[in-house]
């Protein structure tokens, strides 16, 4: 059973295709091109003398302090201070002069603005520093956890926030990089008022020979993973009513532990099943489609595991 695309609501703008993208070929950076980076974050952290270890995705530098990781696969560096995260006995943190901010969708609690600026300066300050910067990356934004202490009787005990994230993203011929394997991250904790980094993760292969790669019309897109989707299918077989509320065009970059050789080609999708049984109720959805069928990259002379798509 294949799922019409006239049994989906859409309430969300649909993505203009293109006739052609780019399919960017990879490399993932090699221990010696990250050893400053890592040198630089054990400085930085303060993590003292480590010892390396290895490790069967790469290394480590270690202490019982925290370790900085690197990741053969990809290039990429995973950091973490182990005594930011003792004395801590919820993921409640004391930040100063926290905004309540509301809006259509939720609300929550932000940091105050001259705070959040300071802390977005400093993180593309050190990312600058450790060499990690590139002309696909963007300006930034920083992401506050939102906590909530439930009662066993489910009762809002207390509200605030959690750990503060300066996060980076990419971007590729205008469309954002998608997936686990684009981002570079840097965490805060309060200390005395000010953030303490804690740690942080850096992934992001370096770009080099670009492809065009044909795509079809929007429909038969769709019809490569959306509408084969197994889970949706089987709502769909019992009555279910699908509504996606997000379906953007992008690249994906895999997570640092896999080989990657191509960025190619997602959907990103996110929306809803609606059940008519009010027991089953409904359930949300978030996931990645691939956005070119298989055909279309062989006939461009392109093979790799992650490009294999169900039509």
């Amino acid at each position: 059973m294949t799922i019409s695309l006239d049994s989906i609501e859409f309430q969300t703008e649909l993505p203009d295709m293109p006739r052609s993208m780019i399919v960017a070929e990879t490399k993932a950076p090699c221990l010696e091109d990250r050893k400053p980076a890592m040198d630089l974050l054990v400085e930085r952290l303060d993590l003292g003398k480590c010892q390396v270890v290895d490790l069967p995705h790469g290394m480590a530098y270690a202490s019982s302090r925290g370790e900085v990781e690197f990741f053969q696969a990809s290039g990429g560096i995973w950091s973490r201070d182990a005594r930011a995260e003792q004395g801590h006995d919820n993921e409640l943190r004391d930040w100063p002069k926290l905004v309540e901010q509301r809006d259509d969708r939720d609300e929550g609690f932000a940091l105050p603005e001259d705070l959040s600026v300071r802390l977005l300066e400093r993180a593309r300050e050190l990312v600058e520093a450790m060499g990690l910067v590139d002309k696909s990356m963007d300006s930034g934004r920083v992401v506050l956890d939102q906590v909530v202490e439930l009662s066993e009787k489910g009762e809002i005990l207390r509200s605030g926030a959690g750990t503060a994230t300066a996060v980076f993203g990419f971007s590729l011929e205008g469309r954002s990089v998608l997936g686990a394997g684009a981002k570079s991250t840097l965490a805060f904790e309060p200390l005395d008022g000010e953030p303490r980094m804690s740690g942080g993760l850096h992934v992001w292969r370096s770009l080099h020979e670009k492809r065009d790669l044909q795509m079809p019309d929007l429909e038969e897109a769709l019809s490569i993973g959306l509408l084969e989707d197994p889970e949706l299918t089987r709502a769909v077989k019992h009555g279910g009513q699908i509504v996606v509320t997000r379906l953007n065009l992008g690249y994906m970059a895999l997570p640092a532990m896999m080989q990657q050789r191509y960025l190619y080609p997602v959907f990103d999708v996110q929306g809803r099943v609606s059940m008519p049984d009010d027991k089953l109720g409904y359930f949300q959805f978030a996931r990645y489609h691939h956005a070119a069928a298989e055909a279309s990259y062989k006939k461009a002379g392109l093979f790799a595991p992650y490009l294999a798509t169900m039509n």
